[in-house]
């Protein structure tokens, strides 16, 4: 095969794998939150968007409140405790995390999980919160088993 018709497949194999991403994430939102998927949902665009449908819904957030310039403190952090999960959960760098919550660069990224982990260390009920959501998006991404097996 010419170079060019290996590099159109490849091309090919990655618009296939977006649209399966894109196609979770469509489901995401127009599912029932309260449902698990059928499937564990994979791919981190997938799970970025879940991550912060997720902790929007937690927080009582709308998924713009954790992408805005705000700085009030009930929104800043619902938006850190998604950049956290985002962190975990995904394998993307902290600039691409940041551009997901409101072009932030990854300086303030890795601000927002340092402050998760802080006040998580000092505060009890912001630390079982965490531990709440993170129980919620791993049996949402398939991972409980992993979890447990650990």
């Amino acid at each position: 095969m010419s170079a060019s018709i290996e590099h159109c497949l490849a091309e090919v194999r990655k618009c296939h794998q977006l649209l399966g991403e894109l196609r979770q994430v469509l489901e995401i939102v127009a599912g029932d939150f309260g449902a698990l998927p059928l499937f564990p949902i994979s791919g981190d665009l997938a799970r970025l968007e879940t991550i912060k449908l997720m902790t929007a819904k937690f927080y009582n957030l709308r998924v713009d409140q954790l992408e805005c310039k705000s700085r009030q403190a009930h929104l800043v952090w619902g938006r850190h405790v998604a950049i956290f999960f985002a962190r975990e959960f995904t394998s993307q760098t902290g600039a691409t995390i940041g551009q997901h919550f409101g072009h932030r660069d990854h300086g303030t990224v890795f601000h927002a999980i340092q402050n998760v982990v802080d006040r998580c260390s000092v505060d009890a009920a912001a630390a079982r919160e965490l531990n709440l959501l993170g129980i919620e998006l791993r049996k949402r991404f398939g991972l409980e088993k992993e979890k447990a097996a650990a």
